[in-house]
């Protein structure tokens, strides 16, 4: 079985950076994009879909009061890292993202 617990959002933001990404394979990841600040993580893998959707549950509930989550859904992926921040998001990022996170991100500046 493969399973990482799943961390609070302020032990999550504090291990990342020893966090290695030597274990990012194929599988079932939770996927979580938050507005402050403006990241995706993933947390996994997970043996399969259902026990992705336990894990978002179990996250979402913990995660409230500390982070602002746009969107949160289990995705059989391969992340190239467990945390992309503003300065890493790719436009295939953005497009596999809810138009809301998008929103979330420009935080009401205009493109022009």
């Amino acid at each position: 079985m493969i399973k990482k617990t799943i961390p609070s959002s302020l032990e999550t933001r504090a291990s990342k950076a020893s966090d290695k990404n030597d274990d990012l394979c194929s599988g079932w990841w939770l996927e979580v994009g938050t507005a402050n600040p403006p990241c995706i993580d993933f947390y996994g893998p997970f043996e399969g879909k259902a026990e992705a959707e336990v894990a978002k549950l179990e996250y979402v509930q913990k995660s409230t009061k500390t982070s602002q989550i746009v969107f949160s859904h289990s995705k059989f992926c391969q992340p190239r890292q467990r945390t992309l921040t503003e300065k890493d998001f790719t436009i295939q990022d953005l497009e596999d993202c809810p138009p809301t996170f998008f929103k979330a991100v420009l935080g009401g500046h205009r493109i022009y």
